[in-house]
């Protein structure tokens, strides 16, 4: 195995860690003798967006002069996207960016060799990619490996397949961090965050303590009847979208959400179940959305992506938008969003209110956060439209 110095950033949401990193590794290029590097996360989008930007503190922010000069560059080398800075030597490093969500990621820069790597939310990238990332450290004058990550369950892959195995070696180093060792974080804001996330969940202790925790027991543990569900009645909504969760044999659900006064509320809701006995066709569910749309001015439909045949049918009408299927983050932004008020939902979603009070983690994904598949269907509908439409980004991001 070969001796690095390994560096790991882990603990809550906002707490600065990626800041530390990009101060410590813009420094460390100014001296490393090595030319090419490489910066990654679960996509080049990802590890650009943290590592280069980073709200204007990122590895960018360290290559620039303060009177505005930018000593960087963007471009590609070998074909690959990277920026090109350039030291306080007057040398010229290559900082290769590659994302490492699938097994095939780590293809992407076999043949190449780093002088440094620095990966953000490491343990949500790929094992295979995490793996390779460290052989492609093997010709390093200079070995240093960087991993920033949000925790996640105990038994999760990366803490024994990656940080057991560098525990007890002289160059590893690991430090806990919460919001509140974020200096960028004023007394106001940090609060403001704080209160963004339901006590007393999974997502509190990871991202409020920074701490490993599994996901069990009730997804929605703080859903209550008295402060999430409304009278169903006349209301002003200025804005209106509906979520669709595909199903030909499993369950057909919709949900109209409308927006008033800063609240996004369900208006009402629609379910299919199919039988086993008839037969259903695509023209069958679109005369159901045009008739569940009525004379409301949709803005979207939002749709379980794997729809593609009913995507297919209703783009020409519609503003269609594939649905963020991203679930464990959806979960979370859900929470939040019930938490915070930003959702509603009428009394007459009935359905989907005897979804949220039954809806659990599954106990059989040990080290994942995976969800029990039964009777989930406007749950799923639900959690489609607030991570596409990114209402509880914007109202955290809105008080930063």
């Amino acid at each position: 195995m070969t001796r690095i110095g390994f560096n790991v950033a882990e603990g809550g949401k906002r707490s600065g860690k990626d800041v530390l990193l990009c101060a410590i590794f813009a420094r460390m290029l100014h001296l490393h003798p090595n030319r090419l590097h490489l910066i990654g996360g679960v996509s080049s989008g990802a590890a650009g967006g943290i590592i280069l930007e980073g709200d204007g503190f990122g590895l960018l922010h360290h290559f620039t002069l303060p009177d505005g000069t930018k000593m960087y560059r963007e471009g590609k080398y070998k074909g690959k996207p990277c920026v090109y800075v350039e030291t306080i030597k007057g040398e010229e490093k290559v900082i290769i960016i590659a994302g490492g969500d699938k097994v095939t990621s780590k293809n992407y820069f076999q043949g190449f060799g780093f002088g440094m790597i620095y990966i953000t939310e490491a343990n949500l990238c790929h094992k295979e990619y995490i793996k390779e990332c460290v052989s492609r450290l093997g010709a390093s004058e200079d070995p240093k490996l960087f991993h920033s990550l949000n925790p996640l369950a105990e038994s999760h892959w990366y803490y024994e397949d990656v940080l057991m195995l560098y525990k007890n070696d002289p160059g590893y180093n690991w430090e806990h961090f919460t919001p509140v060792d974020n200096p960028g974080m004023t007394d106001k804001k940090l609060k403001h965050f704080i209160r963004s996330i339901p006590r007393n969940t999974v997502w509190y202790d990871r991202d409020i303590k920074g701490l490993r925790r599994q996901a069990e027991g009730l997804v929605y543990p703080h859903f209550n009847r008295t402060k999430h569900v409304v009278p169903t009645e006349a209301r002003h909504y200025s804005r209106h979208y509906i979520a669709v969760d595909w199903g030909a044999r499993n369950p057909f659900a919709m949900q109209l959400w409308g927006l008033c006064e800063n609240v996004w509320y369900m208006v009402k809701e629609f379910t299919y179940v199919g039988k086993e006995d008839g037969r259903r066709f695509v023209d069958d569910y679109v005369r159901d959305l045009e008739k569940f749309a009525e004379s409301f001015r949709i803005e979207g439909v939002i749709v379980d992506p794997s729809a593609t045949i009913f995507i297919d049918t209703i783009y020409r009408k519609w503003q269609v938008y594939k649905a963020d299927n991203a679930v464990a983050e959806g979960l979370e932004s859900t929470a939040t969003a019930l938490h915070t008020g930003l959702i509603k939902i009428n009394d007459c979603c009935k359905v989907t209110i005897s979804e949220i009070e039954g809806y659990m983690f599954s106990e059989k994904h040990h080290g994942e956060d995976a969800v029990i598949k039964q009777k989930d269907h406007h749950m799923d509908a639900m959690r489609y439209f607030v991570q596409t439409t990114k209402i509880t980004q914007k109202y955290i991001n809105n008080r930063r």
